[in-house]
């Protein structure tokens, strides 16, 4: 079974706790790959040590949003899950292993809360403004003629979304050589029990597509494709805050927003981040309905008349070089 060595192998039985350390030279605070707008002249102008500090923003934002996920949404489905609180019937070992995975969660959100103690002690570099209620806003958002019990199918479709595109996220900091290793050991911890995670939820998104009824289908197969986007909906909020935290105007920091979040960018790349996810729905038959077509075709995470199109993700970046994370970092501007 799946979890039968959770004891043993399971992150929060087996991982040290992260320690980092601002003294370690040539590391950057997180990916100038994941944020578009380093790639942009007008950040691109900015002192090494300033962009710098853009990253470390960036990198508060990751943490943040992943101790709000972890516990505001995928802690909901699954205690719903372990508690038998959803409208089908689950296995005692389901049920159990929702508990498992809702501890991972947990730790994952308390090693992140951690982590961004540690670098603003670090560094002294202040926090933005950050929340995560608009993201809750676009998950909840009400649907047309939900059928009975439908709440509670949809906190498990959320959590089945945000579990099989999370290892496409992880993936990639880890494996970028100027990140700071502490951040790098973070994300790959994190990602080692979510490799668990997509497996399990891959396996049980079918199992909740086929136990309810057709008319739930349709409507779950309309709301599905907001679901994804508001996942992976870029936070232009924490990038303008970032941007103004940098010291740039109002007008240049809104002309790199534009510039660098334009909608056919932003979908071409949430259909890359998804494409597993699109792949498991068009799979289990989410897409077999013309109202499920239609409705991921107008989300734009669907090219119309084709299968899921998916597109690489942008180059990676290679702008002039930013100053490694230090500590202190400049005090804001």
């Amino acid at each position: 079974m799946l979890f039968d060595d959770w004891y043993a192998k399971s992150g929060v039985r087996t991982q040290p706790p992260r320690v980092f350390d601002a003294s370690l030279p040539g590391h950057l605070p997180f990916s100038a790959a994941a944020v578009p707008e380093m790639n942009h002249p007008a950040v691109l102008a900015l002192d090494p040590r300033v962009r710098s500090r853009i990253l470390t923003q960036h990198l508060y934002r990751y943490l943040r949003y992943t101790v709000n996920l972890e516990t505001r949404v995928v802690n909901r489905a699954l205690t719903r899950m372990a508690t038998g609180d959803v409208a089908m019937d689950l296995s005692a070992q389901t049920r159990e292993d929702a508990l498992k995975i809702l501890t991972d969660e947990g730790f994952h959100a308390l090693a992140s809360m951690n982590m961004l103690r540690q670098v603003v002690d670090a560094t002294g570099v202040t926090p933005v403004a950050y929340d995560f209620d608009p993201v809750l806003d676009r998950l909840d958002v009400p649907v047309r003629n939900p059928t009975a019990g439908y709440d509670s199918v949809r906190h498990l479709l959320q959590a089945c979304v945000f579990e099989t595109m999370v290892t496409s996220i992880l993936d990639q900091l880890p494996a970028d050589d100027s990140v700071h290793p502490t951040i790098r050991a973070l994300a790959a911890d994190h990602a080692y029990d979510e490799r668990y995670h997509h497996a399990f939820f891959s396996r049980f998104f079918p199992e909740v597509w086929t136990s309810i009824d057709p008319s739930t289908r349709l409507i779950a197969a309309r709301d599905l494709p907001g679901l994804i986007n508001a996942c992976l909906a870029p936070d232009l909020a924490t990038s303008r805050a970032a941007l103004a935290d940098a010291g740039l105007p109002r007008d240049t920091a809104e002309d790199v927003i534009r510039d660098c979040y334009a909608p056919d960018e932003v979908s071409a790349n949430t259909r890359q981040t998804a494409r597993h996810t699109l792949r498991l729905m068009q799979n289990t038959g989410v897409l077999d309905s013309a109202e499920g077509r239609d409705a991921f075709e107008e989300a734009g995470l669907l090219l119309p008349g084709s299968a899921a199109a998916l597109r690489p993700l942008a180059a990676p970046f290679a702008g002039p070089h930013i100053v490694p994370l230090a500590s202190p970092l400049p005090a804001p501007l």
